[in-house]
């Protein structure tokens, strides 16, 4: 069950575990495969789309809604190859992270 609750910026805030361990697990694959290619990645979203291009950045938080409750987010930018422009993907809209070809 998804448990979002609020959109930040076009990224979702979860309060869902299984999305919050989703989200660090996502990190840790983003920054393995990252170091190991010079910083170049190639990520698989959940629409099919596939962006290849280096790691810009990260970007994880917290925030806490109305009620007080605490919900997490991610986000990761790729620098993309052939078109030389950013992209700023929701770290729970990533379905794999890979070497890239």
């Amino acid at each position: 069950m998804i448990a979002s609750l609020i959109m930040l910026n076009m990224t979702r805030v979860t309060v869902d575990q299984q999305e919050i361990r989703y989200l660090q697990a996502t990190d840790d694959q983003l920054h393995e495969v990252a170091a190991r290619n010079r910083w170049r990645v190639k990520v698989a979203l959940r629409d099919g789309t596939t962006i290849t291009g280096y790691l810009a950045g990260v970007n994880t938080g917290r925030t806490q809604d109305q009620q007080g409750q605490w919900g997490y987010y991610g986000e990761a930018t790729i620098q993309q190859d052939k078109i030389n422009v950013p992209r700023t993907v929701d770290r729970l809209d990533i379905e794999s992270v890979e070497d890239p070809a």
